[in-house]
């Protein structure tokens, strides 16, 4: 890759230009930010708009959760729109990018971002990565770590509170395929060294 600032050319896997020290790590798209801005508009609209039109015709107990839950949207939506961007959402923005062409080198940037997304991102938005990164792997055939990944992933889902969800039965059905395909896989093994034993035989 190639430093926006010197425009020296750097390893794909550098977090940082050795010639320049520039963060060679992508931030957050302007697309995603100018969405996130929208989103952060409307549910200012809501919180202000809503309760001049319905004229007080809103009883207490719906403005007690409009409230809360439209600050909290527009809170998080504004930080996500003008905020700055982690190194582990940067690392994980990277893998994003690298995952069609180059799959090694995306596992390695979820990794990355599985590590720094555990101290600051939330247990969450680490479960989200450790799925991409097994897609990614079952992608690159290396499915016994897709299928550790997608077990990781549903013990943290059911941890959670969530293991009734669509995504985590998505999940499962995942594990099972996959497990059988290795199983496929092992038995083919086995049956070819027994062949060659018995050509081997006298």
């Amino acid at each position: 890759m190639q430093c926006p600032k010197c425009e020296s050319e750097q390893d794909n896997e550098s977090a940082h230009c050795s010639s320049c020290g520039a963060n060679l790590l992508p931030g957050r798209p302007l697309l995603v930010r100018l969405l996130w801005l929208v989103v952060s508009a409307g549910a200012l609209a809501v919180l202000v708009l809503v309760p001049y039109l319905a004229g007080g015709r809103i009883p207490f107990f719906g403005l007690v959760l409009l409230f809360p839950s439209g600050i909290s949207v527009f809170v998080f939506a504004l930080r996500m729109a003008i905020g700055a961007v982690s190194d582990a959402e940067r690392y994980r923005i990277r893998a994003s990018r690298f995952k069609a062409n180059d799959p090694e080198q995306a596992v390695r940037d979820y990794t990355r971002a599985i590590l720094f997304g555990d101290r600051k991102e939330g247990k969450s938005w680490v479960r989200a990565v450790v799925y991409d990164r097994a897609q990614v792997l079952k992608a690159a055939n290396r499915k016994e770590e897709a299928v550790e990944d997608l077990k990781d992933y549903i013990r943290q889902m059911w941890q959670a509170g969530k293991g009734k969800t669509v995504r985590v039965s998505m999940a499962q059905a995942e594990v099972i395929a996959l497990e059988e395909e290795l199983g496929a896989r092992v038995g083919e093994c086995t049956d070819s060294d027994v062949g060659k034993v018995d050509e081997g035989s006298p």
